[in-house]
């Protein structure tokens, strides 16, 4: 944890100065894409201005249990008038002061309101913290987003290539007459539609760079390139390793947010108990006055005052008592909320490792139906052209082929995000 505020402190200092500099051409892991976008995206900026406020909060609570000191100048001009004691006139001069005055109260409700504040900055660091992950979840997803865009354009780029090469053959087959112009117009029309597909695969891979871009904190204008491969993230021996972790509820965003939330709960307790308490407060003053160009006059003010005071709460007519009941039930309400999110956690948990495991099943099976497909394609193209099928036939298994490679993108993708989902909640990204 000490690790991940050090980065968010050093992401907001240095966020600034270098986001300033014109963006150069990116070539980017997906660590280092996880890092660029705690340096620039402006989440994680607001997340860090309100750890520092949030720690201004607290010297500002420590600092009404210190003395305070004020000062003031004064004068004063009675206007020639003089007061009479006894028959006697005295007279009133003009005179000037100054006055400097130390006080300090204290009470246990300070000391709870201390208490109070450090948690606060605590569930602040937290907060921050959630924020980070889920920012690295998204940067994670939008990388994968892209590899699988790409994957799935490729895909429909090399079934282009081979059912361009067809419809030439055909149109060959057409003029010696082995084959009808309908064949060669049914290969015209699936080349077209593959031709728009690849046109909506190039859009959603820009699609996909876009958002990335967008989470980095870069300009859309920006060329970007991915390091790693679909290999890097797809291999069995990792997955199976992330199915071995355990979950460590201590680890959890929600859990310790909800864990500080009791704590804050018990100490509004004790706040509204500390009500019943006295406050004491004592205070020293000096006073210098100064009287102009005239004898010095009547003058009952000390050069040094010291007082104490202390406050006792009689009676509130069972307002303190209701405050501090009202603090209970929302301690009792804070405690079963983080009963039930944990029960639900450990419910989701089972949940993603059975997705997972599925995913990769699922994964594994659509990936031997895509070579099964490809191999039964490529057997078709070559009866085609032999004349042993028609072309109705062809189309047949090619769209068949497209659609098994359609599922082996949707279970890849499946498999990515399952697995996101669960580094997500047990906060291994």
């Amino acid at each position: 944890m000490k690790r991940k505020l050090f980065l968010l402190f050093a992401s907001f200092f240095l966020g600034y100065s270098v986001h300033s500099i014109a963006q150069e051409s990116l070539h980017i892991s997906i660590d280092e894409a996880k890092e660029h976008a705690l340096n620039y995206n402006k989440t994680i900026q607001k997340a860090n201005l309100a750890i520092q406020k949030a720690d201004y909060a607290k010297w500002q609570s420590i600092a009404s249990l210190l003395p305070k000191v004020d000062a003031s100048l004064g004068y004063n001009n009675y206007l020639g008038h003089k007061m009479s004691l006894m028959g006697t006139p005295i007279a009133m001069n003009p005179e000037g002061s100054f006055t400097a005055q130390a006080s300090i109260a204290l009470s246990g409700m300070q000391v709870v309101g201390v208490q109070l504040s450090e948690i606060a900055q605590q569930m602040s660091q937290t907060s921050a913290l959630s924020d980070v992950l889920s920012l690295q979840t998204n940067v994670t997803n939008a990388y994968y987003a892209i590899l699988v865009s790409e994957e799935s354009k490729k895909i429909v780029e090399g079934n282009l290539e081979n059912l361009r090469k067809l419809y030439n053959s055909s149109l060959n087959l057409v003029k010696v007459g082995m084959a009808e112009q309908t064949d060669a117009d049914q290969l015209a029309v699936q080349v077209g539609m593959i031709e728009n597909t690849i046109r909506m695969a190039e859009r959603n891979v820009e699609l996909s760079y876009n958002t990335l871009r967008l989470l980095l904190g870069v300009d859309n204008n920006t060329p970007l390139s991915l390091k790693n491969t679909l290999k890097d993230f797809t291999n069995k021996e990792s997955a199976n390793e992330l199915l071995a972790t355990s979950f460590d509820m201590t680890q959890n965003y929600t859990v310790t947010l909800l864990q500080q939330t009791i704590e804050m709960n018990q100490k509004q307790v004790r706040l509204n108990q500390w009500a019943y308490a006295p406050m004491l407060t004592g205070f020293y003053q000096y006073t210098k006055k100064t009287h102009f160009d005239k004898a010095v006059g009547f003058d009952m003010t000390p050069p040094n005052l010291v007082g104490v005071t202390i406050s006792i709460p009689v009676f509130s007519s069972g307002e303190r008592y209701a405050k501090v009941k009202q603090a209970q039930f929302d301690l009792q309400t804070a405690k079963l909320n983080k009963e039930q999110t944990v029960d639900a956690l450990l419910m989701e948990e089972k949940q993603l490792r059975y997705n997972l495991t599925s995913a990769i099943e699922s994964y594994e099976l659509q990936l031997k139906n895509v070579a099964l497909y490809e191999r039964i394609l490529t057997n078709a193209t070559q009866k085609y052209e032999q004349g042993m099928i028609s072309s109705t036939e062809l189309s047949t298994i090619s769209n068949n082929t497209l659609s098994t490679q359609s599922q082996y993108i949707s279970a890849l993708m499946d498999m990515l995000m399952a697995k996101t989902k669960l580094q997500q909640l047990i906060n291994k990204l």
